[in-house]
């Protein structure tokens, strides 16, 4: 039956540019007469929202914990890859990451964290030159040449769009799992 009423749906924000668009346009064709409200934000702000009952749902990467009351389901993967400026020549991870400042993703964000471990794990401790939370403006940045950085990769690429170089993180590649709490 089709769906009516309305439904608040958070979004962490890295999710903007990637699953959620997609998601909405699916969504709305399949159930026209359901109103979407959005919320968007950090992913941990907005899970206890959901907890609280002031969201129905929420789109995010695998949270670290889920607060009591909480479920959690996967429905897709984003692959996490170093991205380098054009031209860069060195063909792994580890090698791009100990030879190019860092651009360090967002540390507030869950992934920022899982990459961090990744890297302690493995002995790589680069150069950090800079925070930003946008994956949008660090892919600018590397494609000026600023440096590397790590970040689950989204459709659309922005790798494609700014004409960067992809290595995948780590050996199996590092995915992100993305899904919905409720």
């Amino acid at each position: 039956a089709d769906l009516a009423g309305s439904l608040t749906l958070g979004a962490a924000a890295t999710l903007l540019t990637g699953v959620i668009p997609q998601s909405l346009v699916s969504l709305r064709a399949s159930h026209p007469r359901l109103q979407i409200r959005m919320h968007f934000g950090l992913a941990a702000a907005l899970l206890k929202e959901v907890a609280h009952g002031e969201i129905d749902a929420l789109a995010c990467g695998e949270p670290p914990a889920l607060p009591k009351g909480v479920r959690w389901t996967a429905f897709a993967h984003e692959p996490v890859m170093v991205i380098a400026p054009p031209g860069t020549r060195e063909r792994t991870d580890e090698a791009l990451l100990r030879k190019h400042p860092y651009i360090r993703y967002g540390g507030r964000f869950w992934i920022s964290q899982i990459i961090e471990t990744h890297l302690a794990a493995r002995g790589i401790a680069p150069q950090q030159i800079m925070e930003v939370d946008f994956r949008e403006a660090i892919a600018l940045m590397v494609h000026h040449g600023l440096g590397v950085s790590i970040v689950p990769v989204g459709d659309p690429s922005l790798s494609r769009i700014y004409g960067l170089r992809e290595v995948p993180l780590g050996r199996p590649p590092m995915t992100r799992r993305i899904g919905l709490a409720w």
